[in-house]
């Protein structure tokens, strides 16, 4: 069992930090999963395993609302927006280009505050999200540090 967790996320092509971190957690799916810090690690796994994307973006989409207030600067409005429209497009009432356009907007403004460290931290976590959860096909690459 121990080898065949590792295996798959070898073919699936994940870093070899990732892991390095997953023989630490003893191969356990369960115990990896409860103990990871990497939403963008256990996100992009989902994705490439063919978790229902629907399940996929609600999950990222609380990831992003439980930690917000660390990473994204008071008052900016375009990563709210963002996943405002993924929970649209979970209930249907909004379309993938919507949701990939809104997420882009969302990047953007986190690159244009990057000299801010939470600037950064928004856009890289735009980016580490954006493309799996919204398009888990368009491989937004590896999971990586």
């Amino acid at each position: 069992m121990m080898s065949s967790i590792a295996d798959r996320m070898a073919e699936l092509g994940v870093s070899c930090e990732a892991l390095d971190w997953l023989r630490e957690t003893g191969y356990d799916a369960q115990r990896a999963w409860e103990a990871c810090e990497r939403a963008d690690w256990m996100l992009w796994a989902c994705a490439r395993l063919g978790v229902d994307r629907r399940l996929l973006v609600t999950a990222a989409c609380r990831c992003w609302r439980a930690e917000a207030q660390q990473f994204v600067a008071e008052g900016e409005l375009h990563s709210l927006r963002a996943v405002e429209t993924a929970e649209a497009w979970i209930r249907g009432e909004a379309t993938e280009e919507e949701c990939e356009s809104a997420a882009w907007s969302a990047a953007w403004s986190a690159w244009s505050a990057w000299s801010a460290e939470s600037g950064w931290s928004a856009w890289s976590a735009t980016l580490r999200l954006a493309p799996v959860a919204f398009n888990p096909r368009r491989d937004g690459g590896a999971p990586n540090g």
